[in-house]
């Protein structure tokens, strides 16, 4: 749990081992007072492997290693904002085509009341009036499953413009302050990371001639916005 923890793990939730597919955790080691990365797999059976033989990593090595690609990334001139624009997909107003749709539903009661009114006039008989009605309520009903799509198509493109808007701020804000050596807190790094990437994957390099300490990793970094 987290508020147990007694240490600070940068990359938390962002790495998968590429032997078993589990999450890399943090680990600390309290003899050799340092913080490592381990995979889960390798404490209980989870999967396809019983128990997995991939290597722990150091924290302080791989958090380096992690942020300063993700520093590369951010100083890019004007590329990380570029491809957050290009990234995202063109924008389709809904609005218009959920008027319709509510014009139509707003229809349907005076249908039905057409119907009945013209059942009660004897002017159609019981069974025509039953099927009329019918037909309109299935109408209605799939033009309600329509109105949430549309609603949720259009809460959803407002979240993403603005996570558009958040991202672009957050990394414009950033390069200044990246150049010039500000050095930010632990969880405006967090924030960055979250942000930039989608999942780190460590794969550990199976030797025979190779204990597991001396083992070597390969580390590949998935940005979300690449």
């Amino acid at each position: 749990a987290l508020r147990n923890s007694k240490q600070q793990y940068l990359l938390r939730g962002l790495i998968k081992c590429g032997s078993c597919g589990m999450t890399y955790g943090g680990t600390p080691d309290s003899r050799r007072n340092k913080r490592y990365y381990a995979c889960f797999g390798k404490t209980k059976y989870h999967g396809p492997i019983e128990k997995c033989r991939s290597k722990n990593v150091t924290a302080e090595w791989l958090e380096e290693l992690v942020w300063n690609e993700c520093v590369n990334f951010i100083l890019s001139p004007g590329e990380a904002v570029k491809k957050i624009k290009d990234d995202q997909p063109e924008k389709i107003d809904y609005s218009h085509e959920l008027r319709l749709v509510e014009e139509k539903l707003s229809q349907k009661q005076d249908e039905r009341m057409m119907i009945l009114d013209a059942y009660r006039r004897n002017i159609i008989s019981e069974p025509d009036m039953i099927v009329q009605v019918s037909r309109i309520n299935t109408e209605q009903t799939l033009l309600e499953q329509h109105q949430e799509e549309l609603k949720k198509a259009i809460a959803t493109s407002d979240r993403l413009d603005t996570q558009q808007s958040e991202a672009i701020k957050l990394l414009t804000d950033l390069q200044p302050r990246l150049k010039t050596g500000d050095p930010l807190s632990f969880e405006e790094k967090r924030s960055i990371l979250k942000l930039l990437i989608n999942e780190i994957r460590i794969y550990t390099i199976e030797d025979p001639d190779c204990d597991e300490l001396r083992r070597k990793v390969k580390v590949t970094i998935d940005f979300s916005i690449s």
